[in-house]
């Protein structure tokens, strides 16, 4: 992708991913904290469909992005929208009892370390 932006040669190109992958992840720091406090304010459920789809119009967006600075904004965008892991670990901490608490939580850790296996690959990381 950011080879078909044209932007330099080999070599150059690592760096601009660099920025586009590290989008993600600052604004994912940025707005952690925002979404718990909003789902205390709003209940769960708002903010984790809020999330779900604002990211899907975000991955579209960048799966269809043309420039360097489109790729970055449309991945700050999911970054911004995915802040909310610390929600849907709430939502499972509440879900589940002693029982299952355990399997839950490591099954967590394994969906999502193969969903961010399964990203990585499409945007081609």
């Amino acid at each position: 992708m950011v080879r078909d932006f044209g932007l330099g040669t080999e070599e150059e190109i690592g760096f601009y991913v660099g920025f586009i992958a590290s989008s993600f992840s600052l604004a994912q720091l940025m707005t952690s904290i925002l979404w718990g406090w909003l789902s205390d304010r709003v209940g769960r459920r708002p903010v984790l469909l809020t999330g779900l789809i604002g990211n899907a119009i975000a991955t579209l967006s960048f799966g269809v992005s043309k420039n360097l600075i489109w790729a970055i904004l449309s991945r700050a965008a999911c970054g911004f929208l995915n802040g909310n892991i610390g929600v849907a670990k709430s939502v499972l901490g509440e879900i589940t009892d002693k029982t299952n608490q355990a399997f839950g939580f490591s099954l967590f850790g394994l969906v999502w370390g193969f969903g961010m296996i399964l990203d990585r690959h499409r945007a081609g990381l």
